[in-house]
């Protein structure tokens, strides 16, 4: 007799994501505090290296050398390397027992002469690691002497030049987001294939227990941090309707879950446990086995370390439920059933490829060090079969009739017009462009059409800065000029048709840029959905390290005549928003045309509602149809520079360099034939309905010519005499309220020998806010904006634009 299982049956709940983004908080600290105190260290281990060829390959042995002293103190520290490092025992000794453990943990560094090292200098930054304590547990908590093998992976790109090479540590939150909205995805939509009941499970959970399913900070029933009453209000709304819709089975295709910022990783874990047909476990372990998760430009592993910790909890739930009837499944005798699970996982699942051989060594010792952590004692796990390599992802054939690696890479130098008959210049292109030949390395993918899922975290690099290391031939790279236009077109190529879910962390230029033309086709083309989150860096950044506006790129393969896009706006937080940020998302569809082919924020549907009256009114024509080609003595003057406020004036501000009184740099003019058209068009560049249409289709800070042109004006504004006065006082307040800023410069390379004194107006907009709401009364009812769609306008980043005070 087959019993009911209930959701309450199901074991190995999730953490709260509040809870994983609180941790993630305290270990960030702990990293912090350890690597301030490490940088000493390591300058002092550093001072002390000599002999090498040249004092960069001196310094990237130096920290080579420390990070797996680091990785064999995790080792030491549990038990897994005995006797004492300290002992006596050499380096070859260790390196014998690694190699029995698992090969290719250490390999072999590349150089032209061996540095040397004291025994002092090792002596000293034992004594330091000896301080901590190392556990092998990634989630654990603890005190500051606390460490996880997260903290290698942190150390490695804090050291590794981050803005010459574009990558940056990426935090847990945000690779658990990104790779549980593209594996569970993909798991669920290929059980719906294969077993069509899945989605009748599916709605049935979601209809019977939806708060489930809701993230906690979404149906919260006070005030979260810093909330306002109006953010409130709209929260509660946003749960009311999402409730309402699970509730009434309205979800009918799984991508929707994305959209409406389900948690899916808990609802496949319960389809998997409550299930009655035993059939749908079995095809779904199946999937799980089979299914293949690449990052291409996988550095210290962060995005696989997230897959696999998404991936753990899938196959328990699946192996919990076959062994109920133990027929069905049998595990080697001498694994726990979690030994089983890792080393499935880390066999079957995870591939990764970067040009750096630190960071796939570092990778791997990571993936390795989680897979120690599930035994009950030291014992050898036995040799794995990684799937991580050093090459370049962009630099080598995807298809090829062969898998000879060194035809291959005649071929391909050949190609960018080598003459392979020069052995010294062979070896210096191969050295220069790291070929990486997809279908020798992993050929069964290759063959089944490519990788089922692609995550990661792309270098953020112009492609001029690599173009003298080594060059790519044709692409989105070159013609983009930025490599992670380039990563993004290989993962393109690397998906299995129809199939794929891809996410990766990106630049905002992503959504807007014109340059990035090319890349927005590519997607549109060859995606049949996808979602963009974009992020702001006023008030806060989610990369401390980095000034980078950044885009998280969700999407589905596939073809269609046109393809849907979602989107958030551009979000801004405070530091107390933090923890909730990535709960409280939540993705717009997009139905409005496209500015200049580019991808629109939007917060709501009611703010897309606003821009289609704008857009589709027929009194409307766009703003340059005003201007005339000038200079005429009817101008304005606005500054590129946006963020919070559009400060437009009808005078050139004040800006004094080195005692020197001269026009502003990146400010922009507009000119008039009439002083009428010029006061009308200054009250609308200041308003918040054109910092609304800023927000939907800038970049969140600069303002460019061609979206101030394209706004579309309506022909009556011109001619208004209230929204005049309005603007002629709106000029007075904002030189009242200004105030003079001097700030002096440091001496750098661009400013050469001396730095900078300057002095300038800041404009205070926010002083001006009751004459600024009465110009959005005036464009409210000439755009026939309803009561609360100018309360939306108006309340729109008010939050940050007005400051916390």
């Amino acid at each position: 007799m087959q019993h009911k299982r209930t959701v309450i049956q199901v074991a190995h709940q999730l953490p709260s994501e509040h809870d994983t983004q609180y941790n993630e908080k305290q270990k960030e600290k702990v990293a912090r505090r350890f690597y301030a105190l490490f940088q000493h260290e390591y300058r002092a281990l550093r001072s002390q290296v000599t002999g090498g060829a040249s004092p960069e390959e001196e310094e990237r042995f130096t920290i080579r050398l420390t990070l797996r002293l680091l990785f064999l103190a995790f080792l030491q520290h549990n038990g897994w390397l005995q006797p004492d490092l300290t002992a006596g025992h050499t380096p070859a000794h260790v390196e014998c027992l690694l190699a029995r453990l698992s090969p290719g943990l250490l390999e072999p560094q590349s150089l032209r002469r061996h540095p040397h090292v004291p025994d002092v200098a090792i002596e000293r930054l034992f004594a330091f690691l000896s301080c901590y304590q190392w556990k092998l547990y990634e989630q654990v908590q603890g005190s500051e002497q606390v460490l996880t093998p997260e903290i290698i992976g942190y150390i490695f790109e804090k050291t590794s030049r981050q803005k010459h090479t574009g990558t940056y540590y990426t935090g847990a939150d945000i690779t658990h987001y990104i790779s549980s909205n593209t594996i569970v995805p993909y798991l669920l939509e290929q059980l719906q294939r294969q077993y069509p009941a899945t989605l009748h499970e599916i709605r049935r959970l979601l209809r019977c227990q939806p708060n489930r399913y809701i993230q906690p900070a979404v149906q919260y029933e006070d005030l979260l941090p810093t909330e306002t009453p109006d953010e409130f209000e709209r929260r509660r709304s946003r749960y009311q309707a999402l409730l309402h819709m699970l509730e009434t089975e309205a979800i009918t295709e799984i991508h929707q879950g994305i959209t409406h910022r389900l948690n899916l990783q808990r609802l496949a874990q319960d389809v998997i446990a409550t299930t009655h047909d035993i059939t749908c476990v079995h095809i779904c372990y199946a999937i799980l086995r089979s299914m293949t998760i690449l990052d291409p430009t996988c550095g210290s592993g962060a995005f696989l370390l997230a897959a696999l910790h998404i991936l753990q909890p899938l196959y328990r739930c699946c192996l919990h439920r076959l062994m109920e009837q133990p027929e069905d499944i049998s595990l080697p005798e001498s694994d726990t059933i979690e030994v089983f699970i890792l080393k499935e996982i880390l066999q079957n699942n995870l591939y990764g490829v970067d040009l750096m051989p630190e960071a796939v060594e570092i990778c791997k010792q990571r993936l390795f060090l989680c897979l120690l952590a599930a035994y009950p004692h030291p014992s050898e796990p036995g040799p794995l079969q990684w799937h991580i390599r050093t090459g370049n992802a962009l630099v080598g054939y995807l298809h090829a009739s062969q898998t000879d690696t060194a035809v291959l890479d005649h071929a391909l130098a050949r190609a960018y017009g080598l003459a392979t008959d020069n052995p010294q210049d062979f070896e210096h292109w191969k050295e220069t462009h790291s070929p990486f030949h997809w279908a020798a390395e992993f050929p069964t993918v290759m063959q089944r059409g490519g990788f089922d899922v692609l995550i990661g975290n792309p270098p953020y690099v112009e492609y001029s800065q690599i173009r003298e290391r080594y060059s790519l031939l044709e692409g989105a790279g070159e013609q983009c000029g930025n490599l992670y236009a380039a990563v993004l077109e290989r993962a393109l190529q690397l998906s299995r048709q129809q199939v794929s879910y891809l996410g990766f962390l990106v630049p905002l230029s992503i959504c807007g840029s014109q340059r990035f033309q090319r890349l927005r086709t590519l997607l549109r083309q060859q995606t049949a959905r996808h979602w963009f989150a974009n992020f702001e860096i006023f008030p806060c950044r989610l990369f401390q390290e980095a000034y980078q506006r950044l885009s998280f790129f969700l999407a589905q393969h596939g073809s269609a005549a046109s393809p849907q896009t979602y989107v958030t706006k551009i979000l801004r937080w405070y530091a107390a928003e933090r923890p909730h940020l990535l709960d409280l998302l939540h993705y717009t569809a997009v139905s409005i045309p496209l500015l200049n082919d580019s991808v629109p924020k939007l917060a709501a549907p009611q703010h897309q509602r606003i821009l289609q009256k704008l857009l589709q009114e027929t009194e409307t024509q766009p703003l340059d149809l005003s201007l005339v080609p000038g200079p005429t003595s009817h101008f304005i003057y606005y500054q590129e520079a946006t963020n919070y406020w559009t400060k437009a004036v009808r005078h050139i501000p004040y800006y004094k360099k080195n005692g020197a009184l001269m026009e502003p740099p990146h400010g922009r003019f507009l000119y008039f034939a009439e002083e009428a058209s010029a006061w009308a068009i200054m009250a609308l560049l200041n308003s918040a309905l054109f910092y609304l249409w800023f927000a939907t289709f800038s970049d969140g800070f600069h303002l460019s010519h061609y979206l101030v042109q394209r706004f579309p004006l309506h022909r009556s504004l011109l001619q208004q005499p209230e929204l005049l006065r309005l603007a002629q006082q709106l000029e007075q307040e904002l030189m009242q309220h200004a105030r003079i800023s001097t700030r002096n410069t440091h001496e750098n390379a661009q400013h050469t020998n001396k730095g900078l004194s300057i002095e300038l107006a800041e404009y205070r907009p926010a002083c001006c806010r009751p004459l600024l709401e009465r110009i959005d009364n005036v464009l409210a009812e000439t755009y026939q904006l309803d009561s609360e769609e100018l309360a939306f306008v108006l309340g729109y980043d008010q939050k940050y634009r007005m400051g916390r005070g």
